[in-house]
């Protein structure tokens, strides 16, 4: 029972290679983390990038890490960076609240202050019509003073 045991655990942890058509991963090969982003080329983000990769690399200096950066658009905009950091193509990505809305529609949420507070300094562009009626349901719901 416990070789029985024993097998189906082995089984169950090298399947997705297997289903995959991949072999499984040589012990000995160094962790290759991805990023991708979009970085004019020696701008201070890509500036930060190319520290990030010299950071890693002196944090592992045996080569048991690599850092592969994609940090001139070649995986695509956004949306295309964070469906490949979903699914483990990608390891890192940095992308704007905006990129992050196309695939988690939430944050968009953190786009929008004017809905969730109303004072002198955000409701400028609503009209005085949106600004009297979002005082008075923001005051029922209790959400604004």
């Amino acid at each position: 029972m416990k070789a029985l045991f024993t097998a189906l655990c082995i089984l169950l942890a090298s399947g997705p290679a297997f289903a995959m058509g991949q072999a499984p991963k040589d012990p000995n090969a160094p962790t290759v983390v991805t990023v991708g982003a979009f970085a004019a080329p020696h701008s201070p983000w890509w500036n930060d990038w190319q520290t990030f990769k010299t950071n890693l690399a002196r944090l592992a200096p045996d080569g048991s890490v690599t850092t592969k950066l994609l940090i001139n658009n070649e995986s695509g905009g956004e949306p295309a960076t964070l469906t490949y950091t979903r699914r483990n193509r990608m390891q890192i990505a940095g992308v704007t609240l905006g990129g992050t809305g196309s695939i988690v529609p939430e944050v968009d949420v953190l786009l929008s202050p004017f809905i969730f507070a109303v004072d002198s300094s955000n409701s400028r562009p609503l009209s005085p019509y949106c600004n009297e009626n979002l005082n008075k349901v923001s005051a029922r719901e209790g959400a604004h003073s």
